[in-house]
């Protein structure tokens, strides 16, 4: 729980302190965009990487190395003089969001069902409870101090001690896949995704309709492509695509993509409105990061929620209906905000509704996909659907960033309200895009329960 925390608290913190960067390291704002292009592509390249590795060689040994990175790289933002080794810190941070997927391998094996979704769900409750601590701890450090170096020393301080936490006290995997690693398989694949988030996180700079963002689009296809072509062919493939393309594991691989979208395309957006000055844009609330953080960790408590009621609303109701629950949340939130958020407490109550549905269908949807993998393939189930949900993610981030700059008031670069109320509006029907997807899902919850005792007999 606590490496998941540190993750949580890397993941709100550095996109909070990347204006502080730019003034530090005296870096153009359109240059600081390489720090999120730079995560996501690590991050891309590195979650199906590590979370294969470890059902392999042993997760407990592949989550002490990613801890360790992750370590590594928040101590070089930290201390670099020049952007570009800043740059490789935040390279280094790329095995984070393997995290996760490590950690459910090492309790699949550790526990039976009902500690296992005990268990999941206080990984999800340690992530979402870190993005809170997190941006609340940045904003009070920042304010205190007025170092941007030193706020980032808080993520590179949990993910060390995240680390010692790693080696001391986590225990190995009972049980590992005896297969090969699929070497080229995972090349193929890091090169497509790493090509395919450039695009999604350069796009917006380079022009959507440019030779250079539809050359590298069509290359993130050209080799991703090439990579199905690989794992059809190989005889302990990096990932199972006939297992994955079943109709009963499927549609909660594809639920991904919206889920990325409803769970990620909102939150920099929202911020960006609670701070703007009503008297210059006739909107928002002025509120400054300290506000802000605490604001956020009001609607991260949501969240904290949701995941800690799930191992009980998956005994009662089963993981399909669990996750129906939190796309629907979403769907009232993300709806509601769109209509009415002309006082505080309407934006506070509809985030804290998003995040109670995030909650939810992300601590259920990690359930799902763990007793329904073969226990070969623990990692790599989980790893691979937050791989898709991250590129949900990305896509709305760069498609909001484009309606946010375009779609603004005359003679200025603040963006109209409407273009905020279609931000929350799109977020809304992915939630209800992946509603309607996983309620169509042909494997009913009596079905995934009878395949979890038969894989733990198996694993037994």
């Amino acid at each position: 729980m606590l490496v998941t925390l540190s993750e949580g608290v890397l993941v709100s913190v550095v996109p909070s302190a990347v204006a502080g960067i730019g003034t530090l390291l005296h870096v153009s704002a359109g240059s600081l965009n390489w720090i999120i292009t730079v995560q996501l592509v690590a991050t891309g390249v590195c979650t199906p990487v590590f979370s294969r590795l470890g059902d392999i060689r042993g997760h407990r040994q592949i989550l002490r190395a990613a801890v360790l990175l992750t370590a590594v790289g928040g101590i070089l933002m930290a201390v670099a003089p020049n952007f570009a080794l800043l740059l490789t810190g935040r390279a280094l941070q790329g095995p984070a969001d393997s995290f996760t997927p490590l950690a459910i391998g090492i309790l699949r094996t550790q526990a039976d069902t009902s500690r296992l979704r005990r268990g999941i769900a206080a990984l999800v409750t340690g992530e979402a409870t870190g993005a809170g601590l997190g941006l609340l701890a940045a904003a009070e450090v920042y304010r205190a101090t007025d170092s941007v170096r030193d706020v980032l020393w808080i993520p590179a301080a949990c993910s060390a001690a995240a680390a010692a936490v790693a080696f001391a006290f986590v225990p190995e995997t009972r049980w590992r896949a005896r297969l090969r690693m699929d070497w080229l398989g995972a090349a193929s694949l890091s090169a497509g995704l790493a090509v395919l988030l450039l695009a999604l996180a350069s796009g917006a700079g380079w022009g959507w309709a440019s030779g250079r963002t539809v050359g590298t689009l069509t290359a993130s296809v050209v080799l991703l492509g090439a990579w199905v072509a690989v794992e059809l062919r190989a005889a302990d493939p990096l990932i199972n695509l006939r297992a994955m393309s079943r109709r009963a594991i499927a549609p909660f691989y594809l639920a991904g993509l919206p889920l990325g979208v409803a769970f990620f395309g909102g939150a920099t957006a929202t911020a960006t409105f609670l701070a703007a000055s009503k008297k210059a844009s006739g909107y928002g609330f002025g509120l400054d990061v300290t506000a802000l953080a605490y604001v956020g960790l009001v609607s991260a408590s949501g969240a904290v929620l949701g995941a800690m009621v799930v191992p009980r609303l998956v005994k009662r109701i089963g993981h399909r209906s669990t996750i129906c629950a939190g796309c629907v949340t979403m769907l009232a939130g993300n709806t509601g905000l769109a209509i009415r958020h002309d006082a505080l407490w309407q934006v506070v109550a509809a985030n804290s509704a998003i995040s109670l549905g995030i909650g939810l269908a992300a601590s259920a949807m990690a359930m799902l996909l763990t007793e329904r993998a073969d226990t070969s393939s623990t990692g790599i189930s989980v790893g691979m659907y937050l791989t898709v949900r991250a590129v949900g993610g990305s896509m709305a981030g760069a498609g909001f960033a484009a309606l946010l700059t375009r779609a603004t008031i005359a003679g200025t670069s603040v963006p109209r309200e409407w273009a905020y109320v279609a931000v929350w509006l799109t977020c809304g029907l992915a939630s209800l895009l992946a509603l309607l997807i996983v309620a169509a899902s042909r494997l009913n919850d009596h079905r995934a329960t009878q395949l979890a005792q038969r894989a733990e007999g198996a694993a037994a």
